[in-house]
């Protein structure tokens, strides 16, 4: 099966400065080891099915950005994508939408510039999550305590049911590597599955993490798949990589 392109994104995507870089595609992620085939392809399908997802770093230049554009190119054709113009949009290129049928792309939740997401404009963004829409955004934040400090602050008003709308939370660590920048997928989590937060990956030796199968079972199941497709289609998306076991 092919590998769609990441969405082409407009300037203010990228930060106060529109500076449009050339994208990374997952398949350079994956050859950078910033995830593996396997977790790509687990990613692949669940935001293709409607996950929404949190990608989280603390310094800027993490690669958060980087990491979630390349994740764009799994959002399915039948949900219509809208890049959130920060705090003050008023989300009225989207009226009329159904939410159900509609991405809303958020480049920051942090109350650090008006051209991220917060106060009203983050309510809006949590209001059109509950009422259906899928929400890939990026945020502030090391580890999940970090995070829920980050975004139920006084600025940014998330409640618990704002914060279980996230399907999947990825956290990067990146650190200097002699001239290199090394990005990696840290951690990656649930907030919308029944209980406490969820982790969704395991530590192998050597530091790599791998899906961890029965949770991402579960999430899977929520979006409409048994256990023997899920199963298939996050192989049939690996091989897709050229890189299946």
């Amino acid at each position: 099966m092919p590998i769609p392109p990441p969405l082409d994104l407009a300037a203010h995507w990228w930060g106060p400065f529109g500076r449009r870089p050339n994208p990374l595609t997952l398949q350079q992620l994956i050859a950078n080891q910033t995830l593996d085939s396997e977790l790509a392809a687990w990613l692949w399908v669940l935001i293709e099915a409607g996950a929404s997802v949190l990608v989280c770093a603390g310094p800027g230049g993490a690669g958060k950005t980087t990491l979630l554009t390349g994740l764009t190119a799994f959002l399915s054709p039948d949900r219509s994508p809208y890049a959130v113009r920060g705090a003050f949009d008023a989300l009225d290129a989207i009226s009329g939408q159904r939410p159900a049928e509609t991405v809303l792309l958020i480049n920051e939740v942090s109350a650090h510039l008006p051209i991220y997401t917060w106060g009203a404009g983050a309510r809006r963004v949590f209001d059109a999550g509950h009422a259906g829409a899928q929400l890939l955004a990026t945020a502030h934040a090391t580890n999940r305590h970090e995070l829920a400090k980050e975004l139920t602050g006084p600025l940014i008003n998330a409640t618990d049911a704002d914060l279980r709308l996230w399907d999947l939370v990825l956290f990067i660590d990146a650190w200097r590597q002699g001239p290199r920048v090394i990005r990696r997928v840290a951690d990656l989590l649930c907030c919308s599955l029944d209980g406490p937060v969820t982790r969704l990956v395991v530590d192998t030796r050597g530091g790599e993490l791998r899906p961890d199968a029965s949770p991402m079972q579960r999430l899977a199941r929520r979006f409409g798949f048994a256990g023997a497709t899920i199963e298939a289609e996050v192989r049939r998306r690996q091989t897709a990589f050229g890189l299946a076991p």
